[in-house]
């Protein structure tokens, strides 16, 4: 729905679908058993979430990303630690991390992240 290309060669950019797909993806994460499994998804489609919110899909908004931090952030503490977790735990850090680098060093794409809560 994002990237794919129409028989004249134009790009298909449907922001509605897009954010469908993801809600759909956080609603199957939402019915996880295993709170890691859960946490792990949520991170994925965190960082689904940012690809599409950088590459100007105006569906996808800053309380959307708040809405999915905050629901990872509820669940790591309460994880079980092990290898499993602290990938999880990491790969999370990674994508807030790159989150900081965009706000503090933002490029001319035009990528706006107020009211971001990290």
């Amino acid at each position: 729905f994002w990237s794919g290309k129409t028989t004249s060669g134009e790009e298909i950019h449907d922001g509605k679908k897009v954010v469908e797909c993801l809600k759909k993806g956080v609603r199957i994460a939402s019915q996880c058993m295993d709170m890691s499994v859960q946490t792990q998804l949520f991170v994925e489609l965190l960082n689904h979430y940012l690809y599409f919110y950088e590459k100007g899909n105006d569906q996808v908004t800053i309380a959307v990303l708040n809405q999915v931090i905050s629901k990872i952030r509820e669940e790591l503490p309460n994880l079980e630690s092990n290898e499993e977790t602290e990938q999880i735990s990491k790969h999370f850090s990674n994508t807030i991390e790159h989150l900081r680098n965009r706000i503090e060093s933002p490029e001319s794409e035009g990528v706006n992240y107020e009211g971001l809560v990290l």
